[in-house]
């Protein structure tokens, strides 16, 4: 439903520079800052930017904001993030607010989902400064009626998301569960090992595995002697550090 959703809409490209009313945050020390209620929102990529939660109304240069979307120095990479409750700022991060429109909680996590194809490739080198934000050519591209940003339709498409979730939540939490002990479902094995000084990196096309927790616990594609070989459909726990994963294909071990 909702791909045919977005088939169905008009998309509108806008320089993100001139769209916006961009500001930054201001910097405070920790002196400054006592216990409060007013969230700070930091350059952090997790919990909405929010670094705590502190008293700032009376702090003549904090910089307070509502419905606004904030934007680190590290673009894409550093989260991006929409706050419908006033929030103070820190000076590293860029505020976001359209134009003569107050962003409710609907169309402001779209918008700020649509800017992060937009921000990608910053970093501690290359930081995403104010006057980049506001001067370069970096567009979004949003829905359109009428050569408006449509926000009826962006306020209707995440209803209808929202309720496709809530319902797969319902069916998940109507499910029947039960113990079972590990040994009674799975034939348990454990893997041959293969040092790495004994492997030549990239060589071939069977997935050379590790215990990490990145790239599904793959290290390299090798070529080896194939009695080494481990049958793929299959969870495989790695030794030492218990990450979990899914093998589909055939593999070497570390």
């Amino acid at each position: 439903m909702l791909n045919h959703k977005l088939a169905g809409v008009k998309w509108g490209e806008f320089k993100i520079g001139e769209l916006f009313e961009i500001g930054t945050g201001s910097l405070l020390s920790n002196n400054e800052l006592k216990i409060g209620m007013i969230p700070r929102i930091s350059a952090k990529s997790d919990n909405n930017g929010i670094l705590g939660y502190f008293d700032t109304t009376n702090i003549e240069h904090a910089r307070h904001f509502q419905n606004f979307i904030t934007v680190n120095f590290f673009g894409s990479d550093g989260g991006i993030f929409f706050h419908p409750y006033i929030a103070s700022v820190e000076m590293k991060v860029h505020t976001l607010k359209i134009n003569h429109v107050d962003m409710n909680k609907k169309s402001g996590n779209f918008i700020a989902c649509a800017l992060k194809p937009a921000l990608k490739g910053f970093g501690y080198g290359t930081q995403l400064s104010s006057s980049k934000l506001r001067n370069s050519n970096f567009k979004i591209q949003l829905p359109i009626k009428d050569s408006q940003i449509d926000f009826e339709f962006i306020e209707s498409f995440i209803s209808d998301l929202r309720k496709i979730y809530i319902d797969d939540l319902e069916d998940y939490l109507n499910l029947k569960f039960e113990d079972f002990n590990i040994i009674d479902i799975f034939n348990i094995k454990n893997t041959s090992n293969i040092l790495s000084r004994d492997i030549i990196q990239d060589s071939g096309n069977i997935p050379y595995l590790c215990a990490s927790s990145e790239n599904n616990g793959v290290s390299s594609y090798i070529s080896y002697d194939l009695k080494y070989l481990e049958e793929g459909g299959c969870i495989f726990i790695g030794g030492k550090t218990f990450v979990v994963t899914y093998q589909e294909k055939d593999f070497f071990f570390k």
